[in-house]
């Protein structure tokens, strides 16, 4: 990225410094759409793992087996050249789904990306001021090439779906599994598939997926967001956790807190993050507000400012009885402790919203 020159930076931050009220409160805004748009990438991804992966494999299993009659702990791969040729397509299928579900959640990632960066440079115009040509965002390739919680994204989706613990030796195990316990055919199968209102064996796999494409979404929205920050001079960041029950004591902690552009504990900081980060002046609008469960709060709210707000109940399933109870004394701080239902959002909808 082009560097701005010191001056420039300078003229650059004094600027929105004085249109930070409708400069960061547009960030605020965004807060909310950007995590219902994450969540239709996530039912989208999940959609496309159904469609390429998991109905492949239960064809290729019910058909492989409907005409295999041998049963028993003694009915081994080495001594049957059907199981290994269903063990062999197991792995064809899962490899070509695998690949559709990663190229489908990189496209979106790329999309996500793109938006981030044009919604930077757009608040930034909306706070009187141009990104400097050539200091826009690094490519989604650069991105995703940087490691997140120590891996990158591309190990994560490869580990998740072919590793050793992914869906492909899943499906092979339980496979031998119901074969020596002399299962039939339409029970091996309906367990992967799932019956009777229990879920199927892939159940698990689906929610990686979708944990997966939040957890590389927070990072590319805040790689994204690092690099057109510096484009328009920002040079100091706020740390935003979500106000509800779901959020990590890790972000919870780090919630209001501001750091140096590029520094600092970046989402996302653990699998299913949903922090984010805004730009900071060191002093915020009181009009300004964020999204919180049960509607929106000033901006300059933390997420301790907000848990002393609700009801003891709700501290106590936030934290734990035995430190809630020692957080309301005041013997134990966040940081100590650290070791709503979203409608989906596409893309365009919240290019569109953003604009409102």
């Amino acid at each position: 990225m082009t560097a701005i020159p010191p001056e420039l930076a300078r003229e650059l931050r004094a600027t929105l410094r004085e249109n930070s009220g409708r400069f960061v409160g547009r960030f605020y805004r965004r807060e909310l759409l950007l995590a219902r748009t994450v969540r239709g990438m996530q039912i989208e991804a999940q959609q496309e793992f159904d469609r390429e992966v998991i109905r492949p494999l239960l064809r290729t299993v019910g058909a492989n087996l409907a005409g295999f009659r041998p049963r028993g702990n003694d009915v081994l791969v080495e001594f049957f050249p059907e199981l290994a040729r269903l063990e062999e397509e197991i792995g064809d299928t899962v490899s070509q789904g695998s690949d559709a579900v990663r190229r489908l959640a990189t496209e979106r990632l790329e999309e996500l990306s793109r938006a981030e960066a044009e919604f930077v440079t757009e608040a930034g115009r909306d706070g009187g001021v141009e990104i400097i040509r050539g200091a826009g965002p690094v490519p989604l390739a650069d991105v995703l090439d940087r490691p997140f919680l120590g891996n990158l994204a591309e190990d994560r989706f490869e580990a998740l779906l072919e590793g050793p613990d992914g869906t492909g030796n899943t499906v092979r195990a339980w496979v031998q599994t119901g074969i020596q316990r002399g299962l039939t055919t339409d029970e091996i199968v309906g367990h992967i598939r799932g019956s009777g209102g229990q879920a199927g064996l892939l159940e698990a796999k689906r929610n990686d997926v979708a944990a997966l494409v939040r957890t590389a979404a927070a990072h590319v929205s805040a790689q994204s967001r690092m690099e057109s920050f510096r484009g328009i001079g920002v040079d100091t960041w706020r740390f935003v956790a979500t106000l509800d029950l779901r959020t990590s004591a890790i972000c919870a902690s780090n919630d209001g807190k501001t750091f140096p552009v590029g520094e600092g504990p970046v989402p996302p900081l653990h699998p299913n993050c949903r922090s984010t980060a805004v730009p900071d002046f060191g002093d915020d609008d009181p009009g300004a507000k964020r999204a919180a469960v049960g509607g929106q709060v000033p901006a300059s709210t933390t997420y301790q400012d907000w848990l002393k707000q609700q009801p003891k109940g709700d501290q106590d399933r936030m934290l734990g009885r035995t430190k809630a109870a020692a957080w309301r004394r005041g013997d134990l701080t966040f940081e100590r402790m650290v070791g709503r239902d979203l409608q989906p959002l596409t893309l365009a909808e919240l290019r569109k919203l953003d604009r409102v």
